[in-house]
């Protein structure tokens, strides 16, 4: 392969794609539904006869529906295991896996010859073949194994590796016949005799080192357990590298149909780079003997393989049901320039906005895009100049910066891979110098891109090719015919970004900080900060940052050098200052790097008719700069002109760009400070072109590169050392947080004493806002609150929801309601939800008209009672306040009454409990001082409590309950509010039938089976009863009697 735009060539191949769709009617032949249609056992892929909804799933879900679902493949479509029964409504037809469809190759023509064969070892003479069999779903099919005649090597979730001594063409093939035959098993696999291996990519970026916890860390990182879901012209074949491991390969069938018309296997290669292992032996069978191989980035990840037709929406779908962790795409789209870009336009504007929301929602799931191989020479009749006639893909299609078309090489880059949120990768050779291919920006808007670079030349991965009559095989591409392309650049990028999660994950574990919301910021930033500088110095529009450097990247992301903060409605006019430690003034001798990278909010400013130089991707612009601590600026970001992108970057306002950079020399830090100063600071601040509906934009700091002791940098917050000298107010030490000698009362706090309500942000400034109350949204639910929603421990105390009418100081939170009932809770006494849907009276935290006292207020009650009294009661209890708001003096009571403080009311009898701790296991203390069951801990089924626990219960039935969990849709059920492995039947037999007694609750499906169990037991209360007691006993026939009550 010469060194051509491989994704030029796949762009030309969608354009050819859509011209097939407009002018073929292309249909899948589907049987069509019927009642009577009886569906014989066993696994088809199914269609939806109309766009499904949840409860659609919920029903394919029940094994009782007659088809149930095994895997979801699009919105339409599913797998799933028939019992026999009729074709349901909601189906519209069904297909069959051919025997054909399961094998990879012919299955008429198999011979020894093409696939790997050993010696026996336990049958001298003989020779061994090896079979790999993937069965629809992971159950137990050791019955089908055992009778097949084959050896049990190993197993991995749906795969079972197997030998078959001896083996001989017939054999071989005989076996093959008989394993495609088998309903259960969705592919069967020979392994080959030659696969591929990796070996320039990991040596480059060091992934090798990475892989075998060689320095920095002595952990390995592989991508166990993590998933990468890719994008391409078509998706991946089966190789044995990963095949074990690709967990999913969706496309539809004509574009499947016409990448294989161009026997052109992008995917399959990119799969190499993500997730290549070797030879599949080095994972499934250690006994076998070879020579070690080195392998792909990551590969011990599972990847996902999709085809790029609804990129944007599959993206989001993979990340909400399969939790991919990254996204690799190496491929952008053909912007068709019909008259430069002004005509283009919206095009380029709907999808540069399209892939900034997902990469937006996507906040922890980086997005990597290749560059794309724009540059090229473009001669007489080449491909080049197809591509560039026909598609526009060319540099500089306005003829801004050439008039003379295809001659210039700035403005090579199309979304997605141009796009602000997105990471962008482009391409270097062996000796570090860019691609000649490799597309440079500046953007359409004038943004540095791409972000960073990496090896995209003289690439070795894996590789699929067949044909009608041959065999298929596993080539390896070598330097004999060498692979070029950004293609090749990005999925090492995602694969390296994958390494750095699974280190942040390790670091979650160790440390207890949360990057949750940051994540993909965090990884772009890592790469940035890290990156080697190349070719212009600073950033440029022909590398971007650089090459990147992941062992260092992990270097910066486990040390103290991040920060992770946030602008919101209340501080967005706050300048944000970050401290850092300075080396006396002889020890400078080193720059000091500071990078800020956030993910902008995707909807920008329409650019329709506007001049270039006043275009904006960018929404929210924030300003990163290096400052003394009076906030006066030191240095300056990196700043690129794009109308001359070949000038070397200067210093000064980026108001284009989400990646910014500070990179200070040491002459510059020592000309601005004396030998007394101590610290520095990066400061940020926050102005936006385009407003938001509500400012809440993260981001991300990398201050220093994470080194200690004399002439290095660090960033002092969160070290675990409390250092004014710095300018810090607070910093945690060990498990305590130090704030000097400050305390609520030095931030207007009436309500609380001491430091509790304090907090220290991300510049070890203190935030006393929390002291502050009644405050609506500050976080605290404090007295004069019925509730807030911004305090976790004030989520469940509304019926409804928390109602806060303004936020700021004196404007307290209320619950809403739609009647009198909704407003009731522990604590409090008579409310009323009044016109305006807001609960009002005894216990809503305000001190009322009609009320002496209220114990919610921010009035105490003993000052509100002895201003109305004028004295103040005998003993230690003082003025009591009840559920009517009236003063009460505990030495007045009568001897049939008692106080309830948990209802704040007098009760015949004394009282049983006073707070939850008092009760049994799952109880709780109600308004009257008595125990009842805790609703959070019961196991609910049709209103009737089956039993209750000391915690909640693993699962409930559906449509009741609380639960931890979901049980697993394909082969467990939730039995007495417990997780139940389902048999697999191949009938429609199976049903939860009651058995009474067996001591076992038994609710059949919808809840006609059993109420209770054993007879005799109680039949729990409904949860939302608050009368203590139980409604019945339990019956001969394991039903709970209503007896009139109101059961729900």
């Amino acid at each position: 392969m010469s060194k051509r735009d491989v994704i030029i060539i796949v762009s030309f191949l969608f354009v050819f794609l859509i011209a097939l769709l407009i002018t073929k009617n292309y249909s899948v032949e589907l049987q069509p539904s019927s009642d009577e249609i009886i569906v014989p056992p066993g696994y088809y892929k199914f269609t939806l006869a109309n766009s499904p909804n949840v409860a659609t799933f919920e029903h394919l879900q029940l094994h009782n529906s007659g088809i149930e679902l095994v895997r979801r493949l699009t919105d339409t479509q599913f797998i799933g295991y028939s019992n026999g029964g009729a074709l349901l409504g909601m189906i519209s037809g069904y297909e069959s896996f051919s025997p054909e469809g399961k094998f990879d190759g012919d299955l008429n023509s198999i011979s020894t010859n093409n696939y790997l064969l050993l010696d026996s070892l336990q049958n001298p003479g003989n020779r061994v073949c090896f079979i790999t069999i993937r069965f629809f779903e992971n159950l137990d099919f050791s019955s089908i194994i055992s009778g097949l005649g084959l050896n049990l090597l190993g197993d991995r979730d749906n795969e079972r590796f197997l030998s078959l001594d001896p083996c001989d063409d017939n054999s071989l093939q005989s076996k093959i016949n008989e394993l495609v035959l088998l309903s259960e098993v969705e592919s069967v696999r020979i392994n080959p005799n030659a696969v591929a291996s990796l070996y320039n990519i990991g040596t480059r970026t060091g992934a090798y080192s990475i892989q075998s916890g060689i320095n920095p860390y002595t952990t390995p990182y592989t991508g166990q357990g993590m998933k990468i879901g890719f994008w391409d012209f078509g998706s991946a074949r089966n190789h044995p590298d990963f095949e074990n491991r690709l967990r999913v390969r969706q496309c539809s069938s004509i574009s499947c149909s016409l990448f294989n018309q161009f026997n052109n296997n992008h995917p399959t290669m990119m799969a190499g780079v993500l997730l290549g292992a070797g030879i599949l032996w080095n994972q499934w069978y250690s006994g076998l003997s070879f020579p070690p191989v080195l392998i792909g980035v990551a590969p011990d990840a599972d990847g996902y393989s999709y085809d790029l037709l609804d990129a944007a929406g599959e993206m989001l779908w993979a990340h909400d049901i399969y939790g991919i962790d990254v996204s690799s795409n190496s491929w952008h789209w053909a912007p068709a320039f019909a008259g430069g870009l002004g005509s283009s336009g919206p095009r380029i504007e709907y999808e540069a906005r399209n892939f900034d929301r997902v990469a937006y929602e996507l906040a922890d799931t980086p997005l990597v895009f290749a560059a794309g191989n724009t540059v090229c020479d473009p001669t007489p009749g080449s491909l080049c100049q197809l591509m560039q006639q026909q598609l526009g893909i060319m540099c500089d299609p306005e003829g801004y910066y050439n008039p003379v078309p295809g001659v210039a090489e700035w403005d090579c880059l199309f979304p997605p891979s141009s796009t602000k949120n997105v990471l962008t990768v482009g391409s270097i050779a062996q000796d570090g110098s860019i691609s000649d291919f490799s597309s440079r920006g500046p953007t359409w808007d004038g943004r540095i891109k791409p972000d960073v670079v990496s090896l995209g030349e003289d690439i070795i991965t894996t590789d699929f090719t067949s044909s009608a009559s041959g065999p298929i095989i596993y080539p390896t591409y070598t330097n004999n015919a060498p692979l070029f392309g950004t293609s090749f650049s990005a999925p090492t990028v995602a694969a390296h970004s994958v390494l750095l999660k699974e280190l942040l994950d390790d670091r979650t574990v160790q440390t207890g900080l949360s990057y949750e919301g940051y994540e993909s910021a965090l990884i772009k930033a890592a790469f940035v900060h890290t990156a080697t500088d190349i070719e212009l110095p600073g950033p440029d529009f022909l590398s971007g940052w650089g090459e990147i450097n992941p062992r260092e990247a992990m270097n910066v992301l486990a040390g103290n050098t991040l920060v992770l903060d946030s602008f919101n409605e209340q501080n967005k006019h706050e300048v944000k200052k970050y401290p850092i430690s300075i080396p006396p003034w002889s020890q400078i001798t080193e720059p000091l790097k500071i990078t800020f990278v956030w993910n902008d909010y995707w909807d920008f400013a329409p650019t329709f008719q506007v001049p270039r130089n006043d275009l904006r991707e960018l929404v929210n612009n924030l300003e990163l700069y290096l400052c003394d601590a009076s906030g006066s600026a030191i240095e300056r970001p990196f700043v690129l002109d794009w109308q001359h992108p070949g000038v070397p970057a200067t210093r000064g306002f980026n108001d284009r760009d989400n990646v910014e950079q500070v990179l200070a020399t040491p002459q510059v830090i020592r000309n601005y400070i004396t030998t007394q100063t101590q610290s520095l600071f990066a400061c940020v601040k926050f102005q936006n072109y385009y407003n938001t509906p509500a400012v809440n934009q993260k981001f991300v700091l990398i201050i220093g590169d994470g080194s200690t002791g004399p002439g290095s940098y660090e960033y002092t917050c969160g070290n675990g050392q409390f250092e004014p000298q710095y300018g810090e107010e607070c910093d945690k030490i060990y498990l305590f947080w130090n704030y000097g000698s400050q305390t609520c009362a030095n931030y207007g706090g009436g309500q609380a004493s001491g430091t509790s309500l304090l907090r220290c942000n991300a510049q070890c400034k203190i935030d006393g806002i929390l002291c502050e109350s009644p405050m609506c949204g500050n976080g605290n639910k404090g007295l004069g609150e019925m509730c807030d929603d911004s305090d976790p421990s004030s989520v469940n105390d509304c019926a409804l929801s928390c109602f806060g009418p303004e936020t700021g100081a004196a404007k307290a939170c209320k619950c809403s309601c739609t009647n009198d009932n909704e407003c009731s809770g522990p604590g409090r006494g008579v409310m009323q939800c009044d016109s305006n849907g807001v609960c009002q009276g005894v216990g809503d935290g305000e001190l009322d008209f009609d009320e002496e006292c209220d114990a919610s207020s921010t009035t105490p009650v003993s000052v509100s009672c002895a201003n109305i009294y004028r004295y103040t009661p005998k003993g230690a209890t003082g003025w009591l306040c009840d559920e009517n708001g009236k003063c009460r003096d505990p030495n007045n009571m009568g001897d049939d009454e008692f106080w309830c403080p948990r209802g704040n009311k007098v009760i015949p009898n004394p009282p049983a409990c006073t707070q939850n701790s008092d009760c049994p296991p799952g109880d709780v203390c109600n308004n009257d001082c008595v125990c009842e069951a805790n609703p959070k801990y019961l196991c609910v089924s049709n209103g009737v409590v089956l039993n209750k626990g000391p915690k909640t219960p693993e699962c409930s039935e559906a449509g009741a309950g609380i639960a931890r969990k979901d049980c697993r849709p394909k082969d467990e059920t939730c039995v007495n509010c417990k997780c139940v492995k389902k048999p697999r039947v191949a009938d429609a037999t199976y049903s939860l039938a009651s058995i009474c007694p067996n001591n076992l609750v038994e609710t059949g499906i919808g809840g006609s089976g059993e109420e209770c169990d054993p007879p005799g037991s109680n039949c729990y209360m409904s949860p939302t009863s608050t009368s203590p007691g139980y409604n019945s006993i339990c019956t001969s026939n394991c039903r709970c009697p209503r007896e009139g009550r109101n059961l729900v």
